[in-house]
């Protein structure tokens, strides 16, 4: 799909699903504009304080490449889209191995997509919840035993 503009907004979105569950970071990368913006709150800023820009279609592919080298294998399922002519919005589940079993997050994805390209895309979901999930964290509130606390026990 690369170069190739006047898709519409849902045919995108539902090429972003494909080219994820099928762990093609070239495809996916190629549904954005050659100058996108890519904000996921996944991928943070070093003091993990905001979500980190990623810019252009190669370092989309190149951020792809390297979740999908970090994430063996992960589930992603899209429920519903909602688009017009130059945006899409779409409610999905995501579900990845965790330190205690499965951890299963649902999020919302905004795409701008004026040129016929993902121009601008946002992705928004409880990435506190995957952190903490995934062990990469640990809450700070006191007495707390969710997983990824100081006080959970497996």
């Amino acid at each position: 799909m690369i170069g190739i503009s006047g898709a519409t907004p849902t045919t995108l979105a539902h090429g972003w699903h494909q080219a994820l569950v099928n762990r093609r970071a070239h495809d996916f990368a190629g549904l954005f504009s050659e100058d996108a913006l890519f904000i996921d709150v996944e991928h943070r800023t070093a003091d993990m304080r905001a979500p980190r820009p990623i810019r252009g279609r190669a370092e989309i592919e190149a951020v792809t490449r390297g979740w999908f080298g970090s994430t063996p294998s992960f589930r992603f399922e899209i429920g519903r889209v909602l688009s017009d002519g130059t945006a899409a919005a779409f409610l999905w589940e995501y579900q990845v191995p965790g330190i205690d079993g499965p951890v299963t997050v649902d999020g919302v994805t905004w795409l701008s997509c004026a040129s016929g390209l993902i121009d601008e895309a946002h992705v928004h979901f409880d990435s506190l919840g995957l952190f903490l999930g995934l062990g990469a964290f640990v809450s700070a509130v006191a007495g707390d035993s969710s997983e990824g606390s100081p006080g959970h026990t497996r």
